[in-house]
Parts: structure tokens; C-alpha cells; sequence
């Protein structure tokens, strides 16, 4: 019973992986093909930067590498995630880096083009601090972190369902993008699996050597 529950748990997360990683490079091939429908779903529609694509990429190689043995290298992909996201806080505090249209130019936004919303860099943030922990079996923390990730999403998401532009941004920056508030629900649904998964473990491990 156990085995087939912790396998279920891989499961998720390593479909999790794999979906947020192909979402992330079609909307790659919608920025370099300019294929709307790519990065934004539907036209007028907010589109998912370049940046915020190649952050989920590394979301998705970081949450694959949690699966197995080489789970310490985790933490690799996850600090690059969260350097991300500060480089992009520090744009809107302080000034522009140059990474908003390092790769790709944004013809679609007029407000900080190619620069990924407040929100989105704070969620990248969390995912990162969430994965250092996780690759070192700190999970009661990392569980948090992806409860929080979780529902900033879900909110998100939300707002697109219901037509409440406040829940997936502010009108003074840029807006998390639907696909962008997806990608991080289903990065939380795989994160929170495999955290589990570690705390289970541990606590067998306790009382197996309390039994002892």
C-alpha cells in the first residue's frame, strides 16, 4: 500500500514536471514564431513573458530532479529560479537590468515590456525557497511555501474565471498572465507531493528507530 502511494505521489510530480515545462516552451515558440495564441491563449488576453518561460523551465527541471537520487542538484535549477524573480523585483524598485527583452522583444505591452508581473517574481521567489528545502528534507516549511504558491495561484485564476482583474494583478504593473497563474497551480499540486512524500518518510524512519 505504502509503495503504490509513494508511487502515485512520483506520479504527480513528475507529470507536473513535464506539463509545466511543455507549457513553458510552447510559449517560447509562440514569443520566437509571434504566435499570439501561443503566449497568451486568446487574443487581448495578458501574455507569459519570455522570462517567466524560461523560469518555468527551470521549475520543471528543479521539481524532476527531486524524483530521484540526484535530488540535492534541485537546488541548482531553484536558486536560478529565485535570482529570477529578485533581478525582476529589483527592476521595479530600483531600475531597469536589461533582461526584460534580452531574448525576445515585446511589441504586445505597452507597461513594462517583457517584464514578468510583481506577483508572478514573488511566486518564483517562494517556488525556489520551497525547493531549497525540500532538497534538503526540510519539508514541514517547503509544504507551506507550496500551500502559499498554491493559492496565490489559485486566486489568480480566479480572477480570470470571474472577471476580477485585482486577483491576478494591479493596474500600475504588469499582470500575471492565465497560463502563467497555471503553471504555478500545478507546480504547487506536484511540489506538495513529493514533500509529502519526504515527510512520510521521515516519519517512518523515526519510528523504525524508535523500535528499535
Amino acid at each position: 500500500m505504502g509503495i503504490v502511494l509513494k508511487s502515485s505521489r512520483t506520479l504527480i510530480a513528475l507529470s507536473s514536471s513535464l506539463l509545466t515545462g511543455m507549457l513553458a516552451a510552447m510559449v517560447l515558440v509562440g514569443w520566437q514564431i509571434h504566435n499570439v495564441v501561443l503566449i497568451s491563449i486568446a487574443l487581448g488576453f495578458i501574455t507569459m513573458k519570455a522570462n517567466t518561460a524560461i523560469a518555468f523551465l527551470a521549475c520543471s527541471l528543479a521539481l524532476y530532479l527531486t524524483l530521484g537520487k540526484y535530488r540535492p542538484y534541485a537546488a541548482w535549477p531553484a536558486v536560478g529560479v529565485g535570482l529570477i524573480g529578485a533581478a525582476t523585483l529589483f527592476e521595479y524598485s530600483s531600475g531597469n537590468l536589461g533582461i526584460d527583452e534580452f531574448i525576445f522583444k515585446d511589441p504586445y505591452s505597452v507597461l513594462y515590456p517583457g517584464r514578468m508581473a510583481p506577483i508572478t517574481a514573488v511566486n518564483f521567489i517562494v517556488f525556489s525557497v520551497a525547493m531549497l528545502l525540500l532538497s534538503r528534507g526540510k519539508n514541514s516549511v517547503s509544504l507551506f511555501c507550496c500551500a502559499v504558491l498554491g493559492l496565490s495561484a489559485f486566486f489568480a485564476v480566479l480572477g480570470y474565471a470571474y472577471g476580477v482583474p485585482f486577483l491576478y494583478g494591479s493596474g500600475q504593473y504588469t499582470s500575471m498572465a492565465l497560463q502563467t497563474g497555471v503553471c504555478f497551480l500545478v507546480l504547487a499540486w506536484g511540489e506538495w507531493r513529493p514533500a509529502v512524500t519526504v515527510g512520510c518518510w521521515h516519519s517512518s524512519g523515526s519510528r523504525g528507530r524508535a523500535s528499535i
